[in-house]
């Protein structure tokens, strides 16, 4: 079978524009191109995105109507605490100090005016105190004998004497307490404290008297003194 140019010519065509249009196909068309990201990609949470940050404010709202909405401690509750500590406390209102302290029942028979003890003079230390009373007029709403325990302190604080006492506020609120001491040495000189505690707890503290140093009478003339050159 013969072709003529023309017919020859049309099949040749036909048979280049075949591959082409297979590998147009195959190819596809070309990928849209992703735009460059911005500073917004980078801050995540922290941007100013406001469909992120939604969820985390309204969990957070959450959480602090939960808090809001947990049962409170009663207020009656400290109150009744403070009332119950403050019934239970002894306070040290005064005292004074003298050699010795008759006591009745209207409270501490109080020394003659200059008897009672307040200013001591040591020539040396330790200095040796004889015997001594002290009176402590004490007040309190406990209603009930309670163990205190009177300490007497150094200008530093140590302890350099003390006593367990047993006072009753059954019925009365002011209630005058008397302790005596023995002989006690007092080692350095300034001013003493009473320091009353209960409970192992401090509820009071207060001047004992002051320990001075006795000034050194000068020496006796020797003869060379009363010699004149």
């Amino acid at each position: 079978m013969r072709l003529s140019c023309s017919s020859l010519m049309v099949l040749l065509l036909l048979a280049a524009a075949g591959p082409m249009h297979a590998a147009e196909k195959a190819k596809g068309k070309p990928k849209k191109e992703e735009p460059a990201p911005t500073a917004q990609d980078f801050l995540g949470d922290f941007g100013d995105d406001t469909k992120k940050k939604k969820p985390a404010l309204e969990d957070l709202g959450s959480a602090l109507k939960g808090v809001k909405g947990a049962e409170a401690p009663k207020a009656d509750m400290g109150m009744r605490g403070t009332m119950t500590e403050g019934a239970s406390t002894v306070q040290l209102m005064s005292l004074f100090v003298a050699p010795r302290i008759m006591i009745t029942g209207q409270g501490c028979v109080r020394p003659k005016p200059g008897t009672e003890v307040k200013r001591i003079e040591a020539s040396d230390y330790p200095f040796i105190l004889q015997t001594f009373s002290v009176c402590a007029h004490l007040q309190s709403a406990r209603g009930r004998p309670v163990q205190i325990t009177y300490k007497i302190v150094t200008p530093l604080g140590r302890v350099v004497g003390k006593s367990e006492e047993r006072v009753d506020f059954t019925g009365r609120t002011d209630v005058d307490s008397v302790v005596d001491f023995a002989e006690m040495p007092f080692p350095v000189e300034g001013k003493y404290f009473y320091r009353m505690e209960m409970e192992g707890a401090l509820m009071g503290q207060t001047e004992l008297f002051e320990l001075v140093t006795k000034a050194k009478a000068p020496p006796p003339p020797s003869v060379n003194d009363l010699v004149t050159p």
